[in-house]
């Protein structure tokens, strides 16, 4: 099984790679009192996971922001109910990439803003961060860097909270200047 879930994950980041060069977008830091549109991706499969995340999404809505949410469910259970929109195992292709509705439509949104706060390694989130086409993307630290403009480390034993927090403060220190920078 896992040799299979080996080949699998190395013909994922094949046709990724494909994928990326053909598709041309330009990606560019945004100051994030301007960002209007802001897309979280997340993995939602634990409550502890999700509740954060709503709070902050929440947080944003009261700064007159559009946010959109999109979980990853990280089980074959249809999920219903929630406040946001999802996709599970049993929505990706034999490429482990993620075939449903919700998530091309969310891949094909020109956000402001994209932020994946998962973690962990989901390759699902990180296809449809790498395939994005929001102009600003901001990601946990990952060898994948055609994933994120924006990748924040976080020490270890350091939760989502944390991470969110982190988020903030360095989405508040942008500042998207059309200048050259002074050398």
């Amino acid at each position: 099984m896992d040799a299979l879930y080996g080949m699998r994950k190395k013909w994922h980041q094949r046709m990724l790679n494909r994928y990326l060069q053909q598709r041309q977008i330009r990606h560019h830091s945004i100051n994030f009192n301007t960002a209007r549109k802001i897309g979280i991706l997340f993995e939602g499969t634990e409550l502890a996971q999700r509740e954060p995340v709503i709070a902050f999404s929440e947080k944003l809505k009261a700064l007159q922001k559009s946010v959109k949410l999109l979980a990853y469910i990280d089980n074959r259970l249809d999920a219903e109910g929630f406040v946001f929109k999802s996709f599970n195992r049993k929505e990706l292709d034999w490429l482990l990439r993620p075939r449903s509705e919700e998530a091309l439509e969310f891949m094909n949104t020109s956000f402001d803003i994209l932020i994946n706060f998962s973690l962990k390694e989901h390759l699902p989130l990180e296809y449809l961060a790498a395939c994005s086409k929001a102009h600003f993307r901001v990601g946990p630290f990952t060898a994948h860097t055609y994933c994120y403009e924006l990748m924040i480390d976080l020490p270890a034993g350091k939760g989502l909270p944390a991470f969110i927090e982190q988020v903030e403060i360095y989405l508040n220190k942008m500042q998207s200047t059309h200048e050259a920078a002074a050398v």
